[in-house]
């Protein structure tokens, strides 16, 4: 139920690690239908606090005119 403007973004959340992000401009994206990404844990030491296999993740969003998550 919360409206979004084209200069917000939305961002995908593994406990406090952002793991994925896009800015939701509806014209910007495939048939105006935004995509986030969330990224996977590959057992490397980069991607260690990603997302594993049935876990969730939480969405933020980044309201840019309030400047408030």
């Amino acid at each position: 139920g919360v409206e979004l403007e084209s200069d917000d973004w939305v961002g995908a959340f593994r406990n406090d690690v952002c793991i994925g992000s896009r800015q939701w401009d509806t014209s910007e994206c495939g048939g105006g239908i935004c995509d986030v990404p969330a990224m996977g844990n590959d057992g490397s030491n980069d991607t260690s606090e990603y997302m594993l296999p049935g876990e969730n993740p939480i969405f933020k969003i980044y309201d840019v005119s309030k400047d408030i998550l």
